[in-house]
């Protein structure tokens, strides 16, 4: 594997946490068992007799929040660009512009972006082999860190 070329199993994970996320933001959807069950609405069902939907998705839960706690470990521009690439799949100039914007950068190239994402998948590697606990703390030290910066900002 050369040096820019990402980790493809690291990949297929970020996608599965892209897919649960926005799966959880569509509308009447339900990640869970009762979700893939529910029947439109006045509709006379047979609960003894349904089967579950042939079209239900196929999602590792447990992992996309293993993924998605690794992810909110990252500096923020690492962090929008892997959340815009894989949640929302936006191209990879708007990536570029507004991950670069959130974090407060300067805008790279889109011949970056490839490097960019690269660096990206390294930063979250490095953060999923950390143990969950410590991956919360440093989790919940960014947000006080980003609350108590911004509290002092208005003092």
């Amino acid at each position: 594997m050369s040096s820019t070329t990402p980790d493809p199993a690291l990949v297929e994970r970020c996608d599965n946490w892209g897919d649960v996320v926005r799966w959880r933001r569509l509308p009447g959807h339900a990640v869970s068992v009762e979700g893939w069950f529910r029947a439109p609405r006045g509709a006379e069902v047979d609960w003894e007799t349904l089967a579950p939907p042939r079209n239900r998705p196929k999602f590792d839960l447990h992992d996309a929040q293993r993924v998605e706690d690794g992810v909110c470990t990252l500096p923020l521009y690492p962090h929008a660009l892997l959340r815009l690439w894989h949640v929302h799949r936006w191209d990879p100039g708007a990536c570029l512009r507004v991950a670069a914007k959130a974090a407060g950068e300067r805008r790279g190239t889109i011949r970056g972006f490839d490097a960019s994402l690269d660096l990206a998948y390294k930063l979250l590697a490095a953060a999923l082999l950390l143990p969950d606990v410590i991956r919360k703390q440093r989790a919940r030290a960014i947000v006080n860190h980003a609350i108590l910066g911004a509290i002092d900002a208005v003092d």
